[in-house]
């Protein structure tokens, strides 16, 4: 729980210095959220691909005309499902899994702008994040009945992985509008215990973001 409540200090500290630059950078802050599409590998199950959601805020720190730096704070949904068949004695049966793990991310990304357009500027993106897992449940169906797992003490409490994708920033009366979408993996295993030592998760993810402090300041 230590660690726990010390992760969170560190990333709403880095919030307040993302806002103390970016007064001293003159870039932007904005809001950005959107739809993912994950799934888990392991190497008993077939996983298969689940949507989910993901929001939280964005500073864009313009280091040059052709670099940008977007750190985040996000709160992010990682899902996916899978069929477990059961055997016993004579008979047979299949249960619906459907895992769920919940984090609070601090991705840093790096944009680069190839083209030096003034209202439509397509970029290539390129980071990481860190994450604290906030929760993890395992939802459970089979012959018409269901229930949940708290799953949160069989799961790592600290994760990271890497973003790679493609993005287009457009300015709209003024508003910066940024659309992105980005693969996501996550290499370390996800499991804390056997149980789900080899589970790992990769995904996608599409961001849709608004400007909301400056932004009409500045040469984007």
């Amino acid at each position: 729980m230590k660690n726990g409540t010390n992760c969170f200090r560190a990333m709403f500290s880095a919030l307040l210095l993302i806002m103390t630059l970016q007064s001293a950078l003159g870039s932007e802050l904005g809001v950005l959220g959107g739809p993912t599409y994950s799934r888990f590998s392991s190497s008993d199950l077939s996983w298969k691909y689940r949507f989910s959601y993901s929001a939280g805020v964005y500073a864009d720190f313009r280091l040059s005309r052709f670099f940008h730096l977007q750190p985040e704070l996000r709160f992010s949904t990682v899902r996916s499902g899978a069929v477990i068949p059961i055997s016993y004695f004579s008979k047979s049966r299949d249960v619906n899994i459907d895992k769920i793990i919940q984090y609070v991310e601090l991705p840093v990304i790096l944009r680069v702008f190839p083209f030096n357009g003034e209202k439509i500027r397509p970029n290539l993106q390129l980071g990481g994040y860190a994450a604290l897992m906030i929760h993890g449940e395992d939802r459970l169906e089979s012959k018409g009945q269901s229930h949940a797992e708290d799953i949160h003490d069989e799961l790592k409490k600290f994760q990271a992985g890497f973003l790679a994708g493609v993005g287009i920033d457009i300015r709209f009366a003024g508003i910066p509008i940024h659309l992105s979408g980005l693969w996501r993996i996550t290499p370390i295993p996800l499991g804390a215990n056997y149980l789900g030592q080899d589970i790992k998760s990769t995904g996608y993810q599409i961001n849709l973001g608004f400007g909301i402090w400056n932004p009409g300041g500045g040469d984007r």
